[in-house]
Formats: C-alpha cells, sequence, structure tokens
C-alpha cells in the first residue's frame, strides 16, 4: 500500500522526512535474498569496541521505493547486556530513525523476547567486530 506519514507518530515522520526517492510502498514484510524481515523484529544498527555493546532497532513501517530500495523506520533502543542470560534487555527508545536495509550491521533480523517484565533480544550468531 502506498505510504502515508500522517498516520504515524511524529517521531515517524521526522524520521521520514529527509527521504527523497518518493513515493514509497509500506508493507508488513519484506524478503531480501531469502532473508525475511517483518515489523516488529529487531536488528542491529551500531556496534561499538566489544560484541556487547550493540545497538539494537526494532522495525516499526518498512518502506520500499521506486528503485527497490528497502528502508526500516526503527525505534532506536537503549539496552543493557545481562551476561548470565546471555541477552540484550530493551530499555527506553530514544528515538526513531530510517535506516536502508544495505546500511544494516548485520543482515540478519532478530526476535524479541518478552522474559519477565522486559523485552529481550538474543543473538543467534556471532556479529563480526570491525575496526
Amino acid at each position: 500500500m502506498p505510504f502515508n506519514a500522517d498516520i504515524f507518530s511524529a517521531d515517524i515522520q521526522a524520521a521520514v522526512s529527509g527521504l527523497t526517492a518518493v513515493p514509497f510502498m509500506q508493507c508488513a514484510q519484506v524478503s531480501i535474498r531469502g532473508t525475511n524481515y517483518k515489523t516488529g523484529y529487531a536488528v542491529i544498527l551500531e556496534q561499538g569496541k566489544v560484541v556487547t555493546d550493540l545497538c539494537f532497532g526494532v522495525i516499526k513501517v518498512i518502506l520500499i521505493d521506486k528503485d527497490d530500495t528497502v528502508h526500516f523506520v526503527v525505534e532506536e533502543k537503549v539496552c543493557e547486556y545481562q551476561p548470565h542470560l546471555q541477552t540484550y534487555k530493551l530499555k527506553e527508545t530514544c528515538g526513531c530513525k530510517c535506516v536502508r536495509a544495505t546500511d544494516l550491521v548485520d543482515y540478519l533480523p532478530l526476535f524479541l523476547y518478552n522474559f519477565k517484565e522486559s523485552r529481550c533480544v538474543i543473538l543467534k550468531h556471532g556479529v563480526m567486530l570491525w575496526g
């Protein structure tokens, strides 16, 4: 369906305001080279010097532009590594931003798990440290 920014929150509208390739199509899921992404999945946006220093985003909107480039509007989450569980506990939202699928640190999406009162991400694979 065509993307209508007016029905979304101000954070999402601000995140997509810099995009120039319009019109966009909005979808609930997309497959890129056999990898399925859905709204509600987590993706790795940034990494620090150690593997436990990761920044996650939760996919809120999936957009495809006229050139078939996939963009994710994500809620950036502050996270805390839980070494005893080997999970990342997602905390408050830092805001929304729009990232191209090709700009993700890792191409694999991650599921969110509910653990007690928290939302957690468990890495199912290693993440390569660059630099």
